[in-house]
């Protein structure tokens, strides 16, 4: 739980480094809470169409949307690379310049 608090509280921080077990610990927590939100969204009864995505499963992955990003990037910055590789399997048509760019 500490490296989750820690991947919320630097949001912001795109520079720097991510070690390995920070990134796989956020990204398991991320996904307990994620289960989480869509049992509670099934028990409440605010899933849309009755697959267990509602509204507080959106809420929640807006919210921890940035953050996935960041923590993304500084783990690519570990591996010595830009953080611009987690484009490249964008539908964006940024993806499509990050991709001609780096290759």
């Amino acid at each position: 739980m500490k490296y989750y608090s820690l991947a919320i509280q630097n949001y912001h921080n795109i520079k720097g480094r991510t070690r390995r077990s920070e990134y796989w610990l956020f990204f398991i927590y991320n996904f307990m809470f994620m289960v989480l939100s869509i049992i509670l969204n099934s028990i409440i009864g605010t899933s849309f169409f009755g697959a267990g995505f509602g509204y507080i499963s959106l809420v929640y992955y807006l919210w921890i949307l940035i953050t996935v990003f960041t923590i993304s990037a500084r783990r690519i910055h570990d591996t010595a690379s830009s953080g611009r590789y987690q484009l490249m399997g964008s539908p964006l048509p940024a993806g499509f310049n990050v991709h001609k760019t780096v290759y």
